[in-house]
């Protein structure tokens, strides 16, 4: 055995027994990991409590309330309540509801009012009756008295390449936008006739109350947006012409829509993927801007602080107007953190897909690309279960059209969906009187 060569002045730490004792140690250390391992997984949360209705009321039982108890009931109480069919001898499509608005303001008639186009050439438009069950239907138009006695849908204007569809209620005024080549922005309108106080039957007729908001509306071009304000006056929002050397950043506005409680504020974004928050009292260079990671398609106001922003590559999220990254002026390319994503939303590459948000309930419901809706929670970004909802499907493509709206004296609203060539229902309650006992 050779010993150990001794040098002056060094000393060996090595030694056997600091060797068996790392060793010992070490496998101290993974017994200890295997031990927290299988602890973990014999701790396991309760089926129950991952569902989020049953789940959530046990939540509240131990002190632990969750935000989206309300919006899960919500959505699993929707049933499917029929259809209104749009298409008939006349109008032949093989596309989705291309663009639709329903009212809801008719209360002499108790009717909601939808204004659609199947084909993007023609404004249609039709009652939609519903029976003591609140099931919707086309025949029940018969037992009403309707214009010159015709049967529904009614043609009321030819737009070409109808891009947009909306009710101004205040001054009574059907709005319809084109995205055909032009070099001025061209709106339609058309108003319906003011109802009879007097005469609860249908003719085709719309409520009027006034509003404290001076504008009719914005309207968002490849261009910028453009600002119509009560007495007929046009004006740019955005800069309509930019220096030579100086690229317009507002192009291709997807979507835009005003600030709850603030009509003067409003937020617009599209394409490449940012949002303004302007203020038409306010120069732009104080206007704020949020980046997002793609191309929007939809926002919506869900309160003062906070907005919902859709957009391509399965984005959808939920930012804070009082926690962005960007600053105002900021012309930088990174994306701003959101306060809540929606991991489960499918749409990679479609700008013309359906979105509405439910202030009242949290619920958003959003189209997806191979056809199909889904009902969100705003509050957690959970998907909802809707056993009606889930089951809609449309084999022309992703649904373009989706809104949420109240029937005149309902209390809860109603989910119109555009699917083929029809507007389906779904409202909260039973399927049939019978199961109210």
């Amino acid at each position: 055995m050779t010993s150990t060569l001794k040098i002056p002045g060094y000393y060996y730490v090595w030694s056997s027994d600091n060797v068996k004792k790392r060793r010992l140690e070490d496998e101290e250390a993974a017994k200890a990991i295997r031990r927290m391992t299988l602890d973990k997984s014999r701790v396991a949360r309760a089926k129950i409590l991952i569902h989020p209705l049953a789940g959530g009321f046990l939540d509240c039982e131990f002190g632990r309330p969750r935000p989206d108890v309300a919006s899960a009931s919500f959505a699993e109480g929707l049933v499917d309540k029929g259809k209104l069919l749009l298409k008939d001898a006349r109008w032949t499509s093989a596309s989705n509801v291309n663009h639709m608005y329903i009212d809801g303001q008719d209360r002499n008639t108790d009717m909601c009012v939808a204004f659609a186009t199947t084909d993007e050439h023609s404004v249609i438009s039709s009652y939609i009756p519903r029976d003591d069950n609140g099931m919707v239907h086309r025949r029940l138009l018969a037992h009403y008295q309707t214009p010159a006695a015709r049967i529904a849908p009614y043609h009321e204007l030819a737009v070409p390449q109808i891009s947009d569809i909306k009710y101004h209620q205040p001054s009574n005024q059907v709005l319809v936008t084109s995205r055909s080549p032009s070099q001025d922005v061209v709106i339609w309108a058309f108003a319906p006739k003011e109802t009879d106080a007097s005469d609860t039957r249908p003719r085709w007729l719309l409520g009027w109350t006034p509003e404290n908001s001076n504008q009719v509306c914005a309207i968002g071009t490849n261009r910028g947006v453009v600002r119509w304000v009560a007495d007929g006056y046009r004006a740019w929002l955005t800069p309509k012409s930019f220096p030579p050397k100086e690229r317009n950043p507002y192009t291709d506005i997807f979507s835009l829509d005003f600030q709850r409680a603030h009509p003067d504020i409003l937020m617009f974004g599209g394409r490449p993927g940012k949002m303004w928050v302007s203020d038409h009292r306010q120069p732009r260079d104080k206007w704020d801007v949020i980046a997002a990671s793609s191309s929007i398609t939809h926002i919506r106001s869900i309160n003062e602080h906070q907005v919902l922003i859709a957009g391509l590559r399965d984005k959808l999220s939920v930012y804070d107007l009082r926690f962005r990254k960007n600053k105002p002026g900021d012309t930088s390319t990174n994306a701003a953190l959101p306060l809540l994503i929606f991991p489960q939303y499918r749409n990679r590459a479609h700008i013309n897909i359906g979105l509405d948000f439910d202030g009242p309930s949290g619920v958003v419901a959003a189209a997806h690309e191979d056809g199909k809706v889904a009902l969100y929670s705003v509050y957690s970004g959970n998907r909802l279960r809707s056993s009606d909802v889930d089951m809609i499907h449309s084999p022309r493509g992703p649904i373009q059209c989706i809104q949420f709206q109240t029937f005149p004296r309902d209390h809860n609203p109603t989910l119109f969906v555009g699917a083929q060539s029809n507007i389906n229902a779904y409202s909260f309650g039973v399927r049939s009187l019978q199961d109210e006992a």
